[in-house]
């Protein structure tokens, strides 16, 4: 569904990031996150939160049913 960028690693900002997403009609809406920060060279660097979408979790046959 897509991500956003953080300054810090906050479960509660991924957490409302994900809640407050618009509703997209191609994929629905956002039902849950990851959060991850990238070491490099073992130095924290950018902070992401994915966010997964509840028509991604669904086998096809049930994709018709939430149009």
């Amino acid at each position: 569904m897509g991500f956003v960028l953080q300054a810090t690693y906050d479960v509660n900002a991924c957490a409302q990031s994900c809640n407050a997403r618009a509703y997209d009609n191609t994929s629905g809406p956002c039902i849950y996150f990851n959060i991850w920060q990238a070491v490099v060279n073992g130095t924290p660097s950018a902070v992401t939160c994915s966010m997964v979408c509840f028509k991604l979790l669904l086998p096809i046959q049930y994709l018709t049913k939430f149009k």
